[in-house]
């Protein structure tokens, strides 16, 4: 192990964990304002670590997580870790491990370049071949559908957090110590173990054990988490969700707030029973002993005798503004829209000084919407709200919004970039668009190497390729350029009934009765 210098000139072995810690924590948060020195941090977290220092055990496992301090990105000993870290009471590891374990696919690495083929289906050469493709695609298919059905089942029957856990069976082989089966003293063993683990899977009643210990510790952010969660089950359950919302919003988060408030303005659409808990829909259910507003929570039935949670915009103002007096940009966002033009739905009367004062002050804050926003209207101009038209000041809340990260706002980059002639620039601000989650910006990276790309010429195959990364992310437009692309035979054999079969299954889109509809019609979208 690398040594050292400290001031008795002692090595790196001889000092305490907490010591280790101590001197890790000064230089990851230097007071004088100076750089943080992650590099010089990570011997010291690994060293605390290594003898069963709960915090920095949590704080390597982040890192190992998301690929910070040097470490490269590894989900496996970031579960060790974090298992070893949560055994050992830290609650900040609880909260990451239960995000590992809700979604362990998005803290996988990337693939390197060339590891395997963007597109598949452009290696087909001949229509035998992609008859074959199309059949077994169809049966991957029907088993998404069958998994998807097996998850739902599973779901329905998890444990609620809190309740009794059934005793498992006991196993065929011994339980390796970092398996997320427990969350146990014997995680901490994981730490001196050279057996390197295996990657995590999804473990959704862990998850929720992990999240509501951290949370009864009073760890806010896993308050927010677990109320999250609580709404997304099936039934959704509402009032214990506001709940946590609401303890949180006690212990100063205004993320709890900002989703107490989001709860009550949308509402809960019908379910034949939100909750085992409720009761009779026709009384109040208390959301919380210490609730600082709307102190009931009524659940009403539809005239099909399902329940129902009605909107409450008004009640949801006061949250919203509790949140922004905490700081929380979303929450400024949402009341700077809404004053700028006034929502009397919610009875938040016009005041576009206040609402322009909140916009900026969530812009600030590093909201991409807020930034974008601005951009947009600085760029059309609205001189009676206090925002005349400024195409400078506009180009640079477009950027700002895009250094944070809001696809949309690399999206528009791009279509400036494009209308300068700068095709490069486009095309890798589409993908970069499209990376971050708005679908939109991979369909116009697919378009711009449809009509022939930067590099020059037409490029079908990496254009089917984008193609398909919009359609994982949902875009309709990108699955009617890969209709079209297979009806027309560019880039793969010509197919028209995988075409047909991707308009009307896919898509939904049926012909009409007594039609032969062309599929080669979609066309591709000009975005």
């Amino acid at each position: 192990m690398r040594l050292v210098r400290m001031s008795a000139g002692a090595s790196l072995e001889a000092m305490p964990p907490a010591e280790a810690y101590k001197r890790a924590e000064m230089l990851i948060s230097p007071k004088d304002g100076a750089e943080p020195r992650l590099l010089e941090a990570r011997p010291l977290l690994e060293l605390a670590a290594g003898q069963g220092h709960a915090e920095a055990a949590g704080r390597l496992g982040r890192w190992y997580l998301l690929g910070l301090g040097g470490a490269k990105q590894d989900p496996a000993t970031a579960s060790a870790l974090l298992h070893a870290a949560s055994a050992l009471g830290d609650n900040e590891a609880r909260f990451w491990l239960a995000q590992l374990l809700l979604a362990p696919s998005k803290y996988q690495p990337k693939q390197a370049d060339g590891v395997r083929d963007p597109n598949p289906i452009a290696a087909i050469k001949d229509s035998e071949a992609a008859e074959e493709e199309f059949k077994r695609g169809r049966e991957v298919i029907r088993q998404i559908r069958a998994l998807q059905k097996e998850n739902r089942r599973r779901a329905r029957e998890a444990p609620e957090p809190g309740a009794a856990q059934q005793a498992r069976p006991t196993e065929a082989r011994p339980r390796a110590p970092w398996e997320p089966n427990a969350e146990d003293d014997e995680t901490a063993a994981r730490l001196a173990d050279p057996v390197r683990p295996p990657l995590p899977e999804r473990n959704l009643p862990l998850a929720w054990r992990v999240l509501e210990r951290a949370a009864d510790a009073g760890h806010t952010p896993s308050m927010v988490a677990l109320g999250n969660q609580l709404m997304r089950a099936s039934p959704p359950r509402v009032e214990a969700a506001f709940g946590w919302y609401v303890r949180a919003l006690e212990a100063g988060n205004g993320d709890g707030a900002f989703n107490a408030g989001l709860t009550l303005f949308d509402g809960v659409a019908p379910h034949a029973s939100l909750s085992d808990t409720q009761g009779d829909p026709a009384a109040a259910v208390p959301l919380a002993p210490s609730a600082l507003l709307a102190p009931e929570l009524r659940v009403e039935r539809t005239a099909e005798g399902k329940l129902v949670l009605p909107p409450r915009p008004r009640d949801a103002v006061a949250y919203f503004d509790m949140a922004s007096s905490l700081g929380d940009p979303s929450a400024m966002f949402w009341l700077g829209t809404a004053k700028l033009d006034g929502m009397e739905a919610a009875g938040v009367k016009e005041d576009p000084a206040a609402g322009l004062a909140l916009l900026q002050a969530a812009a600030h804050k590093g909201h991409g919407g807020a930034r974008l926003f601005l951009s947009r209207a600085l760029r059309e101009g609205r001189p009676e709200q206090g925002l005349p038209a400024d195409e400078a000041e506009a180009d640079r809340w477009l950027e700002a919004a895009a250094a944070a990260g809001e696809g949309e706002a690399l999206y528009e980059l791009a279509t400036l970039a494009l209308g300068h002639g700068d095709r490069v620039a486009a095309m890798g601000l589409f993908m970069n668009s499209g990376a971050r989650g708005f679908a939109e910006g991979y369909t116009a990276a697919g378009v711009l190497a449809y009509q022939g790309g930067p590099w020059g010429g037409q490029d079908y195959r990496r254009a089917l390729a984008l193609y398909q990364q919009a359609a994982d992310l949902g875009s309709e437009g990108a699955w009617r350029n890969i209709a079209a692309m297979y009806a027309r035979g560019e880039g793969v054999p010509a197919s028209e009934e995988h075409a047909r079969y991707i308009l009307h299954t896919v898509l939904g889109q049926a012909p009409p009765a007594g039609s032969a509809e062309d599929p080669g019609a979609a066309g591709e979208e000009r975005r």
